[in-house]
């Protein structure tokens, strides 16, 4: 049977044993991969070697290196990247014979395996809201964020269809992307031996050629949409080795062409000339760094500025000052929040585990505290920022899902919040109002900083490297001081609670003196907004670079010294906390954890001046931080401050067996009448049965229900 031949890109295919021509622009590529050379090195030619021999079939190419060369094929690159590129995975073909890169140098071309040219820039990007018709069908770079990833396909890229009539094959082209073939409807056979009816040509799908795609859809980075507008998406192809290379929260910055496709929805009746834009990728760069906006570039001017910045002797005090500067007071939460913003350091351990460097914060108090406003500033000045509503969030929006595309009804992989915040900061406002499941599914993004998807046959693991910054109410709206901790807390469990590094409990304490400074502060606050006169020692875009600067510079460790003072100090805390546990109950507990965090803010400090250890004035502000946070929030509550006694224990425990022998498993009651109940029929006192309360919950033998106000014997 004969096989046709075609004309795919201006490249004549093979017939029989026939030698394939090369292109003038052939020649060139050619000649670029033998003879380019920087420092005293031939890249492309050695990387072509190297990568060959150890089995991996694509090259890595600089756009500029090209254009250095040769702009006549640089500038046929940009206009017609898809053609071209054809045209030079040919010519590699050939460069691997005349490098004599295998041995067997009688072999046809068309038996060597494809090599993928993947192309690299570092032009200026073009974000996708600025993205119009010029740019269709050019090479072009556009940066995002990896939001959701399709499983892999396989799609033609040569169709063998053969006439059922006659049998004559033909190879037949397919276009890249969501490009399809066109069949020829009537057989070109000139001398069939009866006559072919239309329409007689039948794909052939083992002489095919197949490889593997996937489609991703790439999004616009949060931080870098404008206030009050959604961001936008665009569908991104990436084929054979660029497959599977990219999970969702990757950011990314894209080179490729800028082109459309015919959707299902558009070929409805006054939909003909309705198109999608799509990108089809011949080249990925990883943002390692994860910065987005605030890009790792920094200018010699910058550099110079910022090690000025860091050798300053109040450095410390001016990030403070600059951080939330509308927001009176609340000074050491905005020392804890700036270690937060600049971060410790993570370690990768031999064993394969990794310590997290990033500090989560709880900010817990009453209404109008300004906690909401904290939130909205770090989303702003932190170079990668999330913020989201604990009511309207749920688990697979935190972490990550599994949805079906109703079009093909294929299953993709989407993520959430955290992944999304992926080296940043996630800002989780109304934190009580999440549901208990959704909070438990933040356990391991907020330690391991990994998120673990195993649904509808995708199993994979998606990085959530953030800090966590959430806010959050007391159970009974404002913080009560004639109960515990664990009574206002109990919405939150201990599992939960040792998670974050610091803990604040904001109170809205009446006293005159401090309600005249704030009003006074917030009057000059609202009359400087409306000269736009608001300085701070600090611009918040310069903040910004500085952090960006820091954390990509400077990764501090502890001292010997720093690291013996911050050891005993820990085992002073666990024995203090120790003697307050045998009333059981303790809601915030004293960890291994906790130690870490102290760590983590300690390598903050240090960071933030560009030192390169963490010295004993960075580990005793660190522990003070944590004194005046976490250690103060679990000292809070009247009954919980007390020494518990030996009677004190024996009347807990009588409590109990009241409690459990008027409440069967399962039931349900009223706190406040179980406490009445108690002290009617067997005088007991009311503070002794919280507290035995308490110790039940905290052995899961109660739980509680609406806000605290009801519990249940769950065994």
């Amino acid at each position: 049977m004969e096989v046709v031949n075609t004309n795919v890109g201006g490249i004549t295919l093979m017939d029989g044993n026939q030698a394939i021509e090369k292109t003038p622009s052939q020649v060139k590529f050619i000649d670029f991969i033998h003879k380019f050379q920087k420092a005293n090195d031939f890249p492309y030619r050695n990387q072509l070697r190297d990568n060959y021999r150890n089995g991996r079939f694509w090259i890595q190419i600089e756009f500029e290196d090209i254009s250095f060369f040769d702009s006549t094929i640089a500038d046929e690159l940009t206009a017609n990247p898809h053609k071209m590129l054809r045209v030079f995975e040919t010519a590699i073909k050939f460069a691997v014979l005349e490098l004599h890169i295998i041995d067997d140098q009688t072999r046809d071309i068309e038996d060597l395996p494809s090599i993928q040219v993947l192309v690299s820039s570092n032009s200026q990007p073009i974000p996708i809201r600025r993205l119009e018709k010029a740019h269709l069908n050019h090479l072009i770079r556009v940066p995002g964020i990896v939001v959701s990833a399709f499983r892999p396909q396989a799609k033609a890229t040569e169709l063998v269809v053969m006439c059922t009539n006659c049998g004559l094959k033909k190879i037949v082209p397919v276009r890249g992307g969501f490009g399809g073939a066109e069949i020829p409807t009537y057989c070109d056979n000139p001398n069939p031996p009866k006559k072919c009816p239309n329409n007689s040509y039948k794909v052939v799908p083992e002489l095919s050629k197949f490889i593997d795609i996937q489609l991703l859809k790439l999004q616009e980075s949060p931080e870098t949409v404008p206030t009050g507008e959604m961001p936008r998406p665009i569908l991104l192809v990436v084929e054979r080795n660029l497959v599977e290379r990219i999970v969702p929260g990757s950011r990314i910055t894209a080179t490729g062409t800028y082109t459309i496709y015919k959707s299902a929805a558009s070929r409805q009746i006054g939909a003909t000339a309705v198109r999608h834009p799509y990108l089809q990728a011949y080249g990925i760069t990883m943002d390692t760094e994860g910065n987005g906006r605030a890009r790792n570039d920094f200018t010699a001017i910058e550099i110079e500025e910022f090690r000025k910045l860091a050798h300053s002797q109040d450095i410390y005090q001016k990030i403070v000052q600059s951080i939330a500067p509308a927001i009176y007071g609340h000074t050491d939460i905005k020392r804890v929040v700036a270690t937060q913003l600049f971060g410790g350091c993570a370690k990768h351990l031999s064993d394969g585990i990794n310590l997290r460097g990033d500090i989560n914060i709880l900010l817990l108090g009453d209404p109008g505290t300004a906690k909401s406003q904290i939130l909205k500033f770090v989303e702003k000045v932190s170079p990668i920022g999330v913020y989201t509503s604990g009511k309207g969030s749920s688990a697979a929006g935190l972490t990550a899902s599994v949805s079906k595309d109703p079009s093909t009804k294929e299953f993709y992989l989407e993520g959430g919040a955290m992944v999304l915040a992926d080296r940043g900061i996630v800002c989780i406002d109304e934190f009580d109002k999440m549901r208990i499941q959704d909070r438990v599914a933040i356990h391991e993004a907020m330690e391991q900083q990994t998120i673990s998807i195993a649904k509808a046959g995708i199993t994979t693991i998606l990085n959530s490297r953030t800090a966590v910054l959430a806010a959050a109410n007391p159970n009974f709206g404002s913080y009560d001081d004639t109960r515990t901790t664990q009574e206002n807390l109990n919405e939150f469990r201990s599992s939960i609670l040792s998670r974050f590094d610091c803990i604040f409990l904001i109170k809205d304490t009446r006293n005159e003196q401090r309600d005249l400074t704030i009003a006074r502060h917030v009057m000059d606050v609202h009359m400087k907004a409306s000269t736009g006169d608001e300085p701070t020692p600090i611009s918040l875009n310069t903040l910004k670079r500085y952090i960006s600067y820091c954390k990509a510079v400077c990764e501090p460790r502890l001292s010997e010294a720093a690291a013996k003072i911050l050891s005993d100090k820990y085992v002073i805390m666990r024995s203090s906390h120790r003697s307050r546990e045998m009333g059981g109950g303790n809601t915030i507990p004293i960890t291994v954890r906790q130690l870490e965090a102290i760590v983590r803010i300690s390598e903050a400090l240090a960071k933030m001046t560009l030192a390169a250890f963490a010295e004993e004035r960075h580990v005793e502000e660190a522990i003070r931080l944590f004194t005046v946070s976490t250690i103060d929030a679990i000292n809070s509550g009247k009954i919980e401050s007390e020494a518990v006694t030996t009677e004190t224990l024996q009347e807990i425990e009588k409590a109990e067996r009241h409690i459990k022998a008027r409440m069967p498993i399962g039931a349900r009651i009223s706190v406040k009448k179980l406490i009445d109940t108690l002290s009617r029929v067997f005088s007991v006192d009311e503070k002794i049965t919280r507290k035995a309360i308490q110790v039940m919950a905290g052995r899961q033998e109660m739980d509680y229900q609406g806000r605290g106000q009801f519990i249940v014997r769950k065994r």
